[in-house]
C-alpha cells in the first residue's frame, strides 16, 4: 500500500513537473522578438479623398488606375463598371520609394545592378472605398 502511494506521489509530481516545463517553454518561445525586415512602404499613412470622372482606358497602369497622382486598386470588372462615371475615392495612401530614393546595389564583381521599378515615389490607395456622385 505504502509503495502504491509513492507511485501516485511521483507520478503527481512528474505531471506538475512537466506542465511547468511546457509552460516555460511555450512562455519563453513568444517573448522572442521577430527580425524586423526593410520594407519599400514609407511610414506616411495618411487619409484622402478624390472625386474624379473616371475614364478606364486612360487611367489604367500596371498597378492599378492612376487617378488625381494615386495609384488605386481598383478590380478590372469595377473599373468597368464604373467607366464613364463620376466617382469619389476615399481611402489611406501609403507612399512607396522609387529607386531614385534607393540605395544602388553592386554584384560581387563591382558591377552596378539595374533595378525595375519607378523612378519617383509613389502614392498607392490599396483599399479604395468608392462611391459614385449622381447629379
Amino acid at each position: 500500500m505504502v509503495n502504491g502511494k509513492r507511485k501516485i506521489i511521483k507520478l503527481k509530481y512528474m505531471k506538475n513537473f512537466l506542465t511547468f516545463i511546457f509552460l516555460t517553454a511555450t512562455v519563453s518561445l513568444y517573448a522572442q522578438q521577430a527580425k524586423a525586415t526593410k520594407t519599400e512602404m514609407a511610414d506616411t499613412t495618411k487619409i484622402v479623398t478624390l472625386l474624379t470622372k473616371f475614364k478606364e482606358s486612360k487611367m489604367a497602369c500596371k498597378d492599378g488606375y492612376l487617378i488625381d497622382g494615386y495609384i488605386v486598386n481598383i478590380s478590372f470588372d469595377k473599373a468597368k463598371m464604373l467607366d464613364g462615371k463620376k466617382i469619389k475615392v476615399t481611402g489611406k495612401y501609403t507612399i512607396v520609394k522609387g529607386l531614385e530614393n534607393q540605395q544602388k546595389e553592386y554584384d560581387k564583381n563591382g558591377n552596378e545592378i539595374y533595378m525595375q521599378g519607378r523612378l519617383n515615389d509613389s502614392k498607392h490607395i490599396e483599399s479604395p472605398t468608392i462611391d459614385i456622385i449622381k447629379k
